[in-house]
């Protein structure tokens, strides 16, 4: 059989057509997958109209399968959440609501379950609404587990919190779990704040999005609080470690406090520093609480002052001065993966690190490991801090009810039109109807 011979200039000629035939077929497959996308795009867009959801869908929302939305920030990849060698919530009893708790205000939108072993609180076009232990504590672990509200919750913050402001006006402590609302397809951000003896010009702010969906399920939040350290639990995990230094002087909370939970419209500035507000076509917006575990000193003398040598130390004989190994792991884990800002680390809000003397070695491995520049990208924009900071002070006591109710006072004080009590529902208040 002959063959022929094949000239140079056919060969470049066949080359040519099939590089031409690879850039069809390249194209061809752009153009579909851009096909796919649009496709998934209208699926997920469908889907949140039929359930009543306004469509805010991102690019990276739209990749997800649409049974199940993706946070943004959490690779699929990432690792699971490490366990923990001492589970805290198992080791003290439970409470119940009337045994250690009333309700603070708006009553009715405060509903207990029978058992009393389980509490929804609810935010509506005319009102938040607030709990409060009925003592107050002295150091100790506290805890509830909590599923917040779910589909837009945007500009809704709901609460799990310490404090003594009611008693301490000027010189107070707190402890705070904000949970700020969202929009569907974004996670939730976690908020923990520490202040301490009045000191309300340092606001100790951690930012956080968790390894989990804390509207779909109950998860555990804990406050340890000791003469050592103050740690954040999250299912037993440790998210943060505020300890007690030297150096600190009365920059550590050292008196007894009351603990709360709430809900209530924060629409200035909760979710994207104020883009998104409450929309009450929404409502209501529940937040459910549950496993209440209170242990710690009470206070049952309004005449005296908690010592700690007056204190029990039953929840310190189960629980080390400090974190194990294992936590100390976990918290690593937790603070490389899954937190976004912290105070230790905004050189433009504190330059100064001998006011927060507990950043020094933090700050001072971030400026080694990645240098000023990454610091400064590891902000929130100033704007929003501020903003966030400022509708703190602005609220009094930075939970919403304070917006509407001064505790100092006894008394209301007019809200905003943005905020969850209308006019005419603070007069009903005011006039002992609504409290």
């Amino acid at each position: 059989m002959c063959h022929r011979v094949i000239r140079s200039s056919e060969m470049k000629q066949l080359l040519h057509l099939g590089k031409r035939k690879t850039r069809r077929c390249l194209v061809r497959l752009a153009l579909l997958s851009m096909y796919l996308l649009q496709q998934q795009l209208r699926n997920v867009v469908a889907q949140n109209s039929t359930s009543g959801v306004p469509t805010y869908v991102s690019s990276a929302t739209a990749l997800a399968p649409s049974s199940e939305l993706i946070p943004t920030n959490i690779s699929s990849a990432e690792p699971p959440a490490p366990s923990s060698d001492i589970v805290l919530t198992d080791l003290f009893p439970q409470t119940t609501f009337y045994r250690s708790f009333y309700r603070k205000w708006s009553p009715s939108h405060v509903q207990v379950s029978g058992d009393q072993r389980t509490v929804i609180l609810k935010l509506d076009r005319y009102s938040g609404c607030a709990v409060k232990s009925i003592q107050k504590y002295y150091h100790g672990f506290f805890s509830a587990s909590i599923k917040l509200p779910g589909n837009y919750s945007a500009g809704v913050v709901t609460t799990f919190y310490m404090s003594n402001n009611e008693a301490f006006p000027k010189t107070h402590d707190e402890l705070d779990f904000e949970f700020l609302g969202t929009i569907p397809g974004e996670p939730y951000t976690i908020q923990t704040n520490i202040y301490e003896n009045g000191v309300t010009h340092i606001g100790r702010e951690q930012r956080f999005r968790l390894w989990f969906d804390p509207t779909k399920s109950f998860h555990n939040y804990s406050f340890l609080w000791t003469a050592n350290h103050t740690v954040f639990f999250v299912d037993n995990i440790p998210i943060w470690e505020f300890p007690k230094l030297q150096e600190m002087r009365a920059q550590y909370p050292s008196k007894e406090m009351s603990l709360y939970a709430t809900i209530w419209d924060a629409s200035r500035w909760a979710t994207d520093g104020g883009r998104y507000r409450v929309d009450y076509q929404y409502q209501p917006f529940t937040a459910t609480y549950a496993d209440f575990i209170i242990m710690g000193c009470p206070k049952y003398s309004s005449s005296r002052t908690i010592s700690p040598e007056l204190c029990p130390s039953v929840f310190n004989k189960s629980i080390p001065s400090e974190l194990t190994e294992k936590q100390q792991e976990a918290l690593k884990w937790v603070q490389r993966n899954h937190r976004f800002y912290s105070y230790c680390t905004d050189v433009d809000r504190y330059p100064n690190i001998t006011d927060i003397p507990e950043c020094a070695a933090e700050r001072a491995q971030a400026m080694n490991q990645t240098g000023t520049e990454r610091t400064q990208s590891m902000q929130l924009p100033s704007a929003s801090s501020s903003l966030i900071h400022e509708g703190q002070m602005i609220s009094g006591y930075g939970h919403g009810y304070s917006e509407i109710w001064h505790p100092k006072m006894d008394t209301f004080l007019n809200a905003s039109a943005s905020d969850s009590v209308s006019g005419e529902n603070m007069k009903s208040q005011q006039s002992g109807t609504g409290y």
